[in-house]
């Protein structure tokens, strides 16, 4: 079963059962707060997803990290009780510039005309990384739910109507009332910490770089009529749970009000029922790349989903004698992941291992073409005139528009890339992908919306 086809399995089983209308024993309509969860977990199941092992934290780095943690706290507190800031900005700043500190190419247009007026809270925590912009983590909400597990009495997980039919439809065995319960509990003491803390801010707006689902806080902004503006961050699409909804759905308090879009091409095939989405841009995936002297014949880009699947690929496109220099991309979240796979290709003078040290588009500068399954990186290449090759596996059909464009190509096998490496890049005239950063569009969006 493809990704298109269980996607269509899924939604037609969530509208022909009312799972919108679903509600716990205290009244919380849950089933948009674990369809993305129960959707990933079936589909990873199904398409036998294999994860690559971190290796663990020395515990000294665990230490220096609980105190730097602690200090930022205490400076938290002290900024929330005696500032006032007009915006709530959530990052995630993955990347690494080329001064060592790490930056959100996501938020980076719009925090560059806020930033005075923001409290900016960063989720992208990571131990020793130093961070562009004056921020904050959310060591509050941390704090305030692990508190309220330790003095929460066990209770026996309540049955939900949806577990057996999901059992049923799908045939797949799992403890879907615990995962249920767990989600909801989370979302209840979620809730209630943003609504504290929303309240104390009081911001005229919130923005937000989604780092996971995060239900509580839109579901907390909404309550209080606070607009939340979601930035899209990467890929989204008609196969994607956490932007993909029946069109019989056209409302849900557990979204936000608005969703920034890099162009008009992302909403085209997906029912995401925010109240608008609109186009903004973004300068740095919109800046084409200045070509270099290649130094890649192949860029392999990886995520969490698909590692040991390209690994496998990797291996035996080697074993049929491909010598090209082999780029491998890590995603942003393999950080932790990255010495794991510098160990297995430390023998091989052809591939070097790229983390979050330097961006797609600088590796795309010097790449002859990449290789995917499913990532957004395939539409940053198009962009950016370097040809695509989908490995024909797992999520590649979310890509389905772009199956048609000549420097597409799908391939099952070591061999079919070897044969087509070397095809020039065809200029092609194509959607628009990235938009320019509309500076003018931005300011009339919040003054409009204040005044």
């Amino acid at each position: 079963m493809n990704i298109i086809e269980f996607t269509e399995k899924f939604q037609k089983m969530e509208v022909e059962n009312e799972f919108f209308n679903l509600k716990d024993s205290n009244g919380v309509a849950y089933w948009d707060l674990v369809r993305y969860h129960i959707f990933m977990l079936i589909y990873k199941s199904l398409t036998e997803v294999k994860l690559i092992e971190p290796r663990k934290k020395k515990s000294f780095h665990k230490l220096g990290g609980g105190i730097r943690i602690f200090f930022n706290y205490l400076k938290f507190l002290y900024t929330l009780n005696f500032k006032g800031f007009k915006y709530l900005f959530f990052v995630s700043s993955k990347h690494i510039d080329n001064q060592g500190f790490n930056r959100d190419l996501i938020s980076n247009d719009i925090l560059s005309i806020t930033k005075n007026d923001t409290l900016i809270i960063e989720t992208f925590r990571r131990e020793r990384a130093k961070y562009y912009y004056d921020s904050y983590f959310e060591t509050g909400k941390f704090l305030s739910l692990n508190f309220k597990r330790i003095l929460s009495r066990k209770k026996g997980i309540e049955k939900y109507s949806c577990s057996q039919i999901i059992k049923s439809i799908f045939e797949f065995s799992y403890d879907f009332d615990r995962l249920i319960y767990n989600l909801i509990w989370n979302y209840n003491h979620e809730l209630q910490y943003y609504k504290r803390f929303l309240k104390k801010v009081n911001p005229s707006y919130i923005f937000m770089v989604q780092n996971g689902i995060q239900k509580g806080l839109f579901a907390a902004a909404n309550k209080l009529n606070i607009p939340i503006v979601e930035l899209q961050h990467g890929l989204i699409g008609p196969n994607h749970p956490a932007y993909s909804y029946p069109t019989s759905i056209t409302e849900l308090q557990t979204l936000p009000k608005y969703l920034f879009s890099f162009s008009d091409f992302w909403a085209k095939n997906i029912n995401y029922p925010v109240d608008r989405i609109i186009t903004i841009g973004n300068d740095h995936y919109y800046q084409k790349i200045e070509r270099s002297k290649i130094e890649y014949g192949l860029t392999v880009i990886f995520g969490e989903a698909v590692a040991v699947d390209l690994i496998n690929f990797i291996n035996a496109l080697l074993n049929n004698g491909f010598s090209q220099a082999i780029c491998i991309k890590l995603h942003p979240n393999q950080i932790e992941k990255a010495e794991r796979i510098k160990e297995q290709y430390s023998s091989f003078n052809n591939i070097r291992i790229i983390s979050n040290e330097k961006t797609l588009n600088e590796v795309l500068a010097v790449s002859k073409s990449i290789l995917a399954i499913q990532s957004t990186c395939v539409y940053e290449a198009l962009h950016n005139e370097v040809k695509v090759f989908l490995l024909k596996i797992k999520g590649y059909q979310a890509h389905i528009d772009i199956f048609d464009n000549p420097n597409t190509y799908l391939i099952d096998e070591p061999t079919e890339l070897i044969k087509l490496i070397d095809e020039e890049f065809i200029k092609h005239k194509t959607e628009v992908y990235f938009e320019k950063f509309n500076k003018q569009k931005f300011l009339g969006f919040i003054n409009s919306s204040e005044n």
